[in-house]
């Protein structure tokens, strides 16, 4: 099955996958975090104001490396 998309679908598309993503995201935050000692990684201010979480509160991670050593991981 061959599918035809159009010029201006294709200019839309970043448009779609941003609704997208918000829609599966939603209630939820992504941010780059780095490893701390004793293996912490901290959620920044803006994201658990946003979500309302506080000290104490459960909260599920899902984890994966980026390729970034040193430095530029936050």
């Amino acid at each position: 099955m061959t599918i035809e998309i159009g010029d201006e679908t294709v200019k839309m598309f970043p448009k779609i996958a941003r609704a997208l993503v918000r829609a599966w995201f939603k209630d939820s935050a992504i941010f780059k975090a780095k490893v701390r000692k004793g293996s912490r990684i901290v959620i920044p201010e803006i994201e658990r104001s946003v979500l309302g979480i506080e000290e104490g509160d459960i909260v599920q991670v899902l984890v994966y490396p980026l390729k970034i050593r040193g430095g530029g991981g936050e």
